[in-house]
């Protein structure tokens, strides 16, 4: 299954439907949605930037497989390997509260407030962040 995933990963559309349903007005500006194919901190980072705001995500919300092993070398591949294909979409607070009501796949894992452009971690057990060793293409 998870081979199947990473070789031939499957677009998740009826998001883009969930999302539009759980809204009671459509305003384009805040909605902040990437994929995490270049590596799942990468992602969060690039929204950061964009919002022009903190990303604070919890490390205990993460969602990953009960099989995945713990370690702070396997946390490393986990933020910053690639290929999966999950989003990551930043909406108002009470626009991701219907959503996730709505759609029991979605987790929430943090939020965005005011302050400098990047990741903080809360709750993560080796060190206070990780530096981003992201793939970058250029």
């Amino acid at each position: 299954l998870s081979i199947n995933a990473f070789c031939r990963p499957t677009p998740k559309l009826k998001i883009l439907k969930t999302i539009l349903r759980s809204s009671k007005f459509f305003i384009k500006n805040e909605i902040g949605c990437t994929d995490s194919s270049d590596g799942f901190y990468q992602a969060i980072f690039d929204l950061s930037t964009e919002s022009k705001c903190k990303a604070v995500i919890d490390y205990k919300k993460i969602p990953k497989s009960d099989l995945w092993p713990m370690g702070e070398r396997w946390d490393q591949f986990y933020f910053f390997g690639g290929e999966d294909y999950e989003l990551l979409i930043s909406l108002p607070r009470e626009w991701a509260n219907r959503l996730v009501q709505i759609d029991n796949e979605i987790t929430e894992i943090g939020y965005f407030t005011k302050g400098s452009p990047g990741v903080e971690l809360k709750n993560y057990p080796y060190k206070n962040n990780l530096d981003n060793n992201s793939y970058s293409h250029f």
